[in-house]
C-alpha cells in the first residue's frame, strides 16, 4: 500500500470534531495514511483557507504521496468514499457520483455538497502540474 491524503467534511463544535455530510460540515479534515499502516491527523482546514493550498503542502512535506480519498457520510449515515487515486481521478470519479445525485432539471451542479471537494482537488491538480516546490502557489 502507498501513503496517501484522505479529506472528509467534519463539523466542529465547542467540545468535538465530527464527520458529517457535505454542507453541513465547518471543515475539512485530513489524514496521511502511510504505507506501513500508520494514519498521522494533519489537521482541519477552515473556510478561512484553501484546502488545496493545504493539500499542496503536504504533498511537498511528503513526497511519498501516492493520491488523495474523498470520504463523506450519505443520507442514511453511511461512510461513502472514493477510491485512492491522483486528484484528477478523483475529481472524475466525484463528478460521477455528483451528476447521479443532481436532479435531471437543474441547470448546473453546483448546489451539490460535493462541488467544493472537486473544485479544490481540481484546483490542487492544476498546482501539482506547475511549479514544485515548497511555498509554490
Amino acid at each position: 500500500m502507498t501513503s496517501h491524503l484522505s479529506i472528509e467534511p467534519v463539523l466542529q463544535t465547542a467540545d468535538n470534531m465530527y464527520a458529517c455530510q457535505p454542507g453541513e460540515h465547518t471543515g475539512w479534515s485530513i489524514i496521511l495514511h502511510e504505507a506501513d499502516g500508520t494514519d498521522n491527523a494533519c489537521g482541519v482546514v477552515n473556510p478561512d483557507r484553501d484546502v488545496d493550498v493545504r493539500l499542496r503542502e503536504l504533498y511537498d512535506a511528503h513526497p511519498g504521496i501516492m493520491g488523495v480519498q474523498v470520504r463523506w457520510l450519505d443520507d442514511a449515515g453511511a461512510v461513502q468514499r472514493t477510491a485512492v487515486g491522483t486528484p484528477t481521478e478523483v475529481v472524475d470519479e466525484l463528478m460521477e457520483t455528483v451528476c447521479d445525485e443532481t436532479p435531471d432539471d437543474a441547470e448546473t451542479t453546483d448546489d451539490h455538497p460535493l462541488e467544493e471537494a472537486r473544485t479544490f482537488l481540481d484546483e490542487l491538480s492544476r498546482r501539482l502540474e506547475g511549479p514544485a516546490g515548497p511555498g509554490s502557489p
